[in-house]
């Protein structure tokens, strides 16, 4: 409830702060503009000042020229010789003040053209006094041609300051606008000041009226809080004879699984001598059937004709298939009924009678194996050599087309989780990863690949039963391992196979390594 409260409070003093913010914001733009139409307001002064100029100029030229006629005197001519001389400063001022108009550009161009013929024509009056005499010269200003053109620059100059004070109207209008927009901001301003600080003094008021109920509300719960101690302890007592209780089935329950597991295991050690058995009766009948293809290919394969042919290749091709599942299957039963018991094993001299054995597929695919060295471990001697193979073997298999296979075997101590009571280090295992550079797999497949006859490519594609990595995962659970891959479509794979290794072991791995 406080929450809410302290929460609606915030939401208030936030819309006013905001609202305070907007009304600032169009003061500063409201006092932006009144500066901005003061300056236009003195800027059409400034125009008007200077059309008038102009015209001043002119009429000066013209007394200074009417002086001269009546007296024929040069010190008349002063007046005409000056505003001549001012006049293209005052159009060049001008036309400053009106660059941002182009209205105004426009007439001012007509301006200065009236005037150019006014100072022309006025030119010419004085070049006929001096040179024919004031005869022509009266007769040209008789004929009109001069007044006509002063008349013309002065309806210019007025058409020009009727549209400065047209705008002069519309500026102070502006001005005016602004300025009362302003006050009437500021008004706003001051009155949502007062507003705020009315509200915040009553929601302060209201807030220590609410801490004065919460603390007599707090001094209530304290005398409470005894009761609900008692009421507590009571109840955690009760608890505690519910766990024991519970400690006691789950000790029942446990001793259960226990017992399951025991038969778990006879019930799969049975499994295996079953399935040893029945390979080994599979033979005899496998090998009789073989034997006899055998002989009908060498004394009758002609006469069997296109089709007989085919179907003695597939009886031979199913029988070889067929052998090798069942040394397969032999195999893997064997792993842990036929198992030698375990003795030091030098994994580096394995990996490499391994690689001998591939030599004919390495230099057939163009292949490397390339392995550091690897530590001694307590282990099965031929299992640790048919573990290798395989998965050498497979690295090799499935390489990818035109790329020569690269296999590479590392290994290293990895720590134990803890130490035990004595100091001693426990659990430490010997990793050993196994990487190649083949077509890989999807990572959906890395626990699938390795039950039994799993297979992610056909038979024709790539040899084998399905039954080499189901037996590679047998011999590492035997020594009490585990396997596993990790693979990136056409980017290779990493199997890891981790050992565990006796103390004596682990510090024959370091004197190795140095």
């Amino acid at each position: 409830m406080n929450a809410l409260r302290h929460r609606t409070a915030l939401i208030a003093f936030g819309m006013v702060f905001a609202v305070l913010l907007v009304n600032a914001l169009i003061s500063y733009l409201n006092i932006r503009r009144l500066r901005e139409t003061d300056r236009s307001v003195r800027h059409t002064y400034d125009v008007i000042s200077a059309l008038r100029e102009v015209l001043s100029t002119v009429v000066d030229a013209e007394t200074g020229q009417r002086g001269y006629l009546i007296t024929k005197e040069n010190s008349f001519l002063k007046p005409y010789t000056a505003a001549n001389e001012r006049i293209d400063g005052r159009l060049q001022e001008l036309q400053e003040l009106l660059s941002d108009n182009d209205k105004q550009s426009r007439n001012l161009a007509e301006l200065r053209t009236l005037v150019r013929k006014r100072f022309e024509a006025l030119n010419e009056v004085l070049q006929l006094q001096r040179t024919q005499g004031p005869a022509a010269a009266r007769s040209h200003l008789l004929a009109g041609s001069g007044k006509l053109a002063m008349e013309r620059v002065r309806a210019k100059i007025k058409e020009m300051e009727e549209i400065e004070r047209s705008l002069l109207v519309v500026r102070n209008d502006e001005s005016e606008t602004a300025y009362w927009t302003a006050v009437i901001a500021g008004a706003i301003a001051s009155l949502l000041g007062l507003l705020l600080a009315v509200a915040g003094y009553i929601l302060l008021r209201r807030d220590i009226h609410l801490r004065n109920i919460a603390a007599a509300n707090l001094q209530a719960a304290n005398d409470r809080l005894e009761e609900r101690v008692h009421e507590r302890t009571a109840t955690i007592t009760n608890m505690i004879s519910a766990l024991r209780e519970e400690i006691q089935v789950r000790s029942a329950a446990e001793d259960s699984a226990k017992k399951y597991a025991e038969e778990l295991n006879r019930s799969n050690l049975e499994l295996d001598q079953f399935a040893a058995v029945a390979s080994h009766d599979l033979q005899e009948p496998l090998r009789k059937i073989q034997a006899f293809a055998d002989r009908l290919q060498a004394d009758s394969r002609e006469q069997l004709g296109g089709k007989g042919r085919d179907y003695l290749d597939r009886i031979l091709n199913s029988a070889t298939r067929m052998r090798r599942l069942i040394d397969d299957l032999l195999a893997y039963s064997r792993v842990t009924t036929k198992g030698l018991s375990f003795t030091p094993v030098k994994l580096s001299q394995v990996v490499e009678e391994v690689v001998g054995d591939l030599e004919g597929r390495l230099q057939q695919t163009g292949g490397t194996i390339t392995f550091d060295e690897l530590s001694c471990v307590a282990a099965d001697p031929l299992q640790m050599r048919q573990l290798f193979q395989n998965l050498l073997a497979n690295a090799l298999k499935f390489h990818r087309p035109s790329v020569a296979p690269q296999v590479t075997v590392s290994s290293e101590i990895v720590a134990p989780a803890a130490n035990s009571s004595d100091g001693n280090e426990r659990g430490s295992q010997l990793q050993v990863k196994i990487r190649d550079n083949g077509i890989g797999f999807e990572p959906e497949y890395k626990e699938r690949i390795f039950d039994l006859f799993q297979r992610l490519h056909g038979r024709d594609d790539y040899e084998g039963t399905g039954l080499g990595l189901a037996i590679c995962k047998k011999i590492v659970e035997r020594h009490g391992g585990t396997i596993s891959a990790d693979s990136i479509p056409q980017n290779g794979a990493v199997f890891t196979i981790t050992l565990p290794l006796t103390r004596a072991e682990r510090e024959n791995h370091h004197d190795e390594k140095e």
